[in-house]
């Protein structure tokens, strides 16, 4: 057993060559950043005390063994926890003497619990009527004379106050009544306030607080810059901004969307410059370049800092990153599942198994004047799950947001969603814009309603006519329609990949590759899969080949294809609109067709309930839509306000707003664990050992290429073999490991849990927890992962 060693000699983290890291610098600075700027004299002695103790039981002589061991030792003794019972006690006695308890009592323990989550979950306050935090620890094994001797010179407020409780039994004790003073008082959310917004207000300036914290702990072992935006920065995109667009090719559909774009922007300006806006045009006519352009112009005009823009899809983030570089002339950063930071050549300084490399801290943080990110990542910004999530509100402030296609939540979270953002918005003085041809209702989540900036749209044309009948059809319909139609693209787009795969195989069968290429796109396809076949696709249409193409709804959105004739199968409303968006979209040919009819597989099986579920919705759409057999593209905006209107007369899902209540009562985990889709729970991942055919490898992403040449891959049985290493991965950076993963990934699909359990059974999953598809069994280089006829395992 280490004997005790001194604190001074301590250290937070291993040496990076010739530098080291004692704990008390790491303290010291943690307490210094926490309290920048704080000019409450109060809150300003309990962010130093939070500072100062966050970290000290890494005074513990295991802790300093395993962190000095070079990796020989596995893990160290949790010291977050230790760390919260001293601030807790420390920071007691001082309120108590100052007489500001119980006045700051919530505040207290809210700080405390940051300490105590601070490398991990950011849990609940009370859990079964105890502080978690509050227990016996090894204090005698510290170095308890050497911390006091630190803490009264950084802390001399708290001269006179004993370092720990003479009893611990009493301290415990007093800490559960002070629980049910807090569950009395403190944490009953009449306390802040009648309306949602208000409570949730609360609970977003706690996370401040908590973002104040973890940002200091991170960035005092390295600083960051927030990765603003400069004069010159915004100059020069305004130049290339300007060039772009003088060398956009010029026709019909260029001059309408320019036309409409000035138009935005002059009301954006007569309207007074609103926090909250909304574009609701149609798909193709430009809404991304048009939230650029007035993103750039706040920018200029209102010195706002940073851009966030937000999508649901990989392919619609990757798209909108494009068209930042196109049109700005610089890289964003890209935050996503599959996103990797390649900007910077600063050496990394981390302990191993920590969120503390260079490269991670700029992608958490958000560092970079333009950054592309997920919905699901977003929503870690709003409703942090994890300590290491609050990085990215770290220099949030004066922020420009853009969402992008929002109808793609799930009804359910909408309004927890718009309630969290607006309380956000508020603190951090956001701009917010959303971009959406099929807007939902915000009446019921927002206590200010967006401005839409193009309320009026008299010159859109008429890309499309959407026709409609209720006859059903099966696969063989389907395929026999493609083969007849004469158009020279052309695209079914299914409800579940079985029944996508079947209309593929009868096209397959009756040869209708003579007159062009056929292809088939799913979410049963790894990443990796999709990006090729998208590929394939976009460039058989640059080309103006002939092409058949069979898809699921993951084209609907984010992949930037025109098609002259689309098939969609019977859906609801806005996802039917959405595929609309697939068809003329550059208005580059005369009125092209979009065709809606029930699909039902092998005549007598309607697959649309296994997708979209509530019937309410299914039926709203049949009646809305089927009132007439044909619709232009103009008076679908109309058609949509009648659809969302009804839905939220039917159902204002305001349910969910009973989660703000739980967390302000203590349950953080009500909101951290907010998901904007569905979470199907019964899918598993599945790893699938797929290797790019030679005529296809032109379609590879480049950040793909560069994993595997960085981590000297061949083939994808070698990124298998090196995840089941489990001593090559342990030795890799947390940086390495981390972009392994990354690569890893491009060739994971998610499957229905039965479906994946027959493919790989249970004990693989139990000792790999993503399993392989050895030997690819079952899936294609056509056709992906196949599916099969069982309700159960239904997906898109």
């Amino acid at each position: 057993m280490p004997g005790l060693i001194p604190f001074e000699a301590c250290v937070a983290r291993p040496d990076e060559g010739d530098r080291r890291f004692p704990l008390p610098d790491h303290l010291r600075e943690t307490a210094r950043l926490l309290t920048e700027g704080c000019t409450d004299r109060e809150v300003e002695v309990l962010y130093k005390l939070q500072g100062l103790c966050h970290d000290i039981y890494k005074a513990h002589p295991d802790w300093q063994a395993y962190v000095n061991s070079r990796g020989a030792i596995r893990k160290g003794p949790a010291h977050a926890a230790a760390g919260a019972f001293l601030f807790s006690w420390l920071a007691w006695r001082w309120l108590d003497r100052e007489g500001k308890w119980p006045a700051r009592r919530l505040i207290w323990v809210r700080m405390a619990a940051d300490i105590a989550d601070h490398h991990g979950q950011l849990g609940t306050l009370v859990q079964g009527g105890r502080l978690s935090w509050v227990q016996q620890y090894e204090w005698e094994r510290l170095d308890m004379d050497g911390i006091r001797r630190f803490l009264l010179h950084e802390l001399p407020e708290l001269q006179g106050i004993p370092l720990l409780p003479p009893d611990l039994s009493d301290w415990v004790k007093f800490t559960i009544e002070t629980v049910k003073d807090l569950q009395f008082y403190d944490l009953d959310p009449e306390e802040a306030g009648d309306s949602p917004l208000e409570r949730m207000r609360h609970l977003q300036e706690w996370r401040r607080s908590t973002t104040r914290f973890i940002a200091a702990d991170r960035f005092s072992i390295q600083a960051m810059s927030p990765g603003y935006w400069k004069p010159e920065e915004a100059d020069r995109a305004q130049r290339s901004l300007e060039t772009a667009l003088s060398s956009v090719q010029r026709d019909t559909m260029h001059e309408l969307r320019s036309r409409v774009q000035a138009a935005a922007l002059r009301r954006y300006r007569e309207c007074g410059s609103p926090d909250t806006v909304t574009v609701g045009l149609p798909t193709g006519y430009g809404k991304t370049l048009l939230a650029l352009r007035l993103a750039l112009d706040m920018i200029r005009e209102e010195s706002r800092k940073k851009i966030i823009y937000v999508a649901p899809y990989l392919s619609l983030l990757e798209q909108a990153s494009g068209d930042v570089q196109h049109w700005y002339g610089f890289a964003p950063l890209e935050h996503h599942s599959l996103a990797i930071h390649q900007g910077s050549g600063v050496p990394e300084v981390e302990e191993p198994g920590h969120e503390n490399g260079f490269a991670s801290r700029v992608m958490e943080s958000w560092a970079h004047p333009v950054v592309c990110t997920s919905f699901q990542q977003f929503c870690r910004a709003l409703f942090p799950d994890r300590a290491q999530h609050t990085l990215r509100r770290a220099w949030l402030d004066d922020s420009i947001v853009i969402i992008d296609e929002p109808q793609i939540f799930r009804p359910e979270g909408w309004n927890l969603f718009l309630t969290g953002l607006e309380a956000l918005q508020r603190i951090h003085r956001l701009k917010v814009m959303f971009l959406s041809a099929t807007m939902p209702p915000t009446r019921y989540g927002l206590s200010i309603q967006p401005v839409e900036l193009c309320p009026d749209q008299p010159n859109i044309l008429n890309r499309y006519r959407l026709e409609c009948s209720t006859e059903p059809c099966d696969q063989a319909d389907v395929a026999k329609l493609l083969m007849e139609r004469r158009e020279p693209t052309r695209c079914a787009i299914l409800n579940t990949v079985r029944d996508a795969q079947l209309v593929y195989e009868h096209l397959k069968e009756a040869g209708v590759r003579g007159s062009g290429d056929l292809l088939l796109l799913h979410g049963g396809m790894i990443p990796l899969h999709k990006k090729v076949q998208i590929g394939r696709m976009q460039e058989r249409l640059k080309r103006h080949s002939r092409l058949t193409v069979v898809a699921t709804q993951i084209i609907e959105a984010g992949v930037n294809v025109s098609f002259r004739f689309l098939y969609r199968a019977a859906a609801i409303l806005p996802s039917i609109v959405q595929a609309a968006g697939r068809v003329n979209r550059h208005a580059e040919a005369d009125q092209g067709i979009v065709l809606v009819r029930p699909f039902l597989r092998d005549g007598d099986k309607d697959t649309r309930s296994y997708i979209y579920k509530q019937q309410f919705l299914r039926q709203l759409t049949d009646e809305l839509l089927y009132a007439r057999t044909s619709w232009e593209e103009t008076e679908l905006r109309e058609l949509l306000t009648a659809y969302f209107d009804r839905m939220f007369r039917h159902n204002t899902y305001e349910a969910c707003l009973q989660r703000i209540e739980k967390a302000y009562a203590g349950d953080w985990t009500a909101l951290g664990l907010f998901e904007p889709f569905e979470n199907d729970a019964l899918r598993l991942p599945l790893f699938v050992p797929w290797n790019v055919p030679e005529e296809a490898k032109a379609y590879v992403p480049e950040h793909y290429r560069y994993l595997m040449q960085y981590f000297n891959m061949a083939n994808a049985d070698e990124i298998y073999e090196r995840y089941t290493d489990r001593d090559w991965l342990r030795k890799l950076s947390f940086e390495d490991r981390k972009n392994f993963m990354i690569l890893f990934h491009y060739h994971v699909v998610n499957l229905p849990g039965k479906m994946a359990i027959k493919l790989a059974d249970s004990e693989a999953y139990l000792q790999h927890r993503i399993p392989c598809l050895h030997g690819a069994r079952g899936y294609r280089d056509e056709t992906g992962m196949a599916a099969v006829d069982d309700p159960e395992w239904q997906f898109y």
